[in-house]
């Protein structure tokens, strides 16, 4: 299940980050180093625990949001996370070319239809954006250790761990609620 949150986050990272930026040269030059960065020290065999993942994106977010002229920033992160998303997409059984073109084509797409089309992504979209982002990317590097927490109590307590699947529903609840919070605290930000 940790894979596949994971991969949602890169998914969204790649095309949200590679968004703020246009794609002139040095966007363009950015994203490559992130991309490439990723996809050297990043094999599906060596990829990192979810919570590091996790907490770089929503840190990321927030960084972006509170200083956005940090541009080189969001498209190195743009790149990053497309490359994180080859080793996730070859690990659910995808081969290396396929990968490669799916996780290169998305932020090259978000990165040119804001270039061509300023309509595509407006400012008040981008930074809703990096809000699920930066919400998904908390959920991911806190949900982990949150969870096997749970366990634990749950097995020094002595009742059984048969309810897992209420577990997760617990954490789509409790993930929808930080969004409404964290949006409601952020329309007043905004309003201020």
């Amino acid at each position: 299940m940790e894979l596949q949150v994971v991969g949602i986050l890169c998914a969204l990272g790649a095309a949200c980050f590679a968004a703020l930026r246009s794609a002139d040269r040095a966007g363009v030059a950015a994203l490559l180093a992130g991309f490439a960065a990723a996809l050297v020290t990043v094999t599906p065999a060596r990829f990192p625990e979810p919570e590091p993942v996790g907490a770089a994106a929503a840190l990321l977010a927030v960084g972006t949001l509170l200083r956005p002229r940090w541009w080189p920033v969001a498209a190195l992160a743009a790149g990053a996370f497309a490359g994180l998303w080859v080793s996730v997409l070859r690990v659910q059984g995808l081969t290396l070319t396929p990968a490669l073109l799916l996780a290169a084509a998305l932020p090259a797409a978000g990165a040119a239809l804001t270039t061509r089309r300023p309509e595509f992504a407006p400012s008040v979209l981008r930074e809703e954006a990096l809000l699920v982002v930066g919400g998904l990317g908390l959920l991911v590097a806190v949900g982990g250790p949150l969870a096997d927490g749970w366990r634990s109590a749950g097995v020094l307590a002595g009742q059984p761990l048969g309810a897992a699947p209420s577990t997760s529903q617990g954490w789509l609840v409790a993930f929808v609620l930080g969004c409404v919070v964290l949006g409601g605290l952020y329309s007043l930000w905004k309003r201020r």
